[in-house]
């Protein structure tokens, strides 16, 4: 009864497995058109930061988070110097004595 039948299976290759997968997932160019992509391309274009400037913040964001973080530890360090300097001064120190100074680098 199926002796004469052949039975063949197509092979798929990575291009269409490729495909396969992306098929729920958007492409940037898909995405650019979108409500909340032009929102927030609104809020920097108000800011007046233009395209380029933000492909380079994007680009950069490692080595600014970097930068902050050096600047929040020197924030930090120049907030204890201050209350040490708030404590002395309600404790009557003599301000006028250099000797008892150091220069401070940050």
């Amino acid at each position: 009864m199926f002796q004469g039948m052949k039975v063949a299976a197509k092979k798929s290759s990575k291009k269409d497995s490729s495909k396969k997968s992306n098929r729920g997932k958007a492409s940037l160019e898909e995405t650019r058109g979108s409500e909340l992509t032009q929102s927030f391309s609104d809020k920097f274009d108000n800011l007046g930061i233009g395209v380029r400037t933000l492909a380079k913040i994007i680009e950069n964001q490692g080595e600014i988070l970097h930068q902050l973080q050096e600047l929040n530890y020197k924030v930090g360090r120049l907030e204890n110097w201050f209350k040490e300097m708030e404590e002395k001064m309600n404790n009557n120190f003599d301000f006028t004595n250099k000797k008892t100074f150091k220069e401070v680098i940050i």
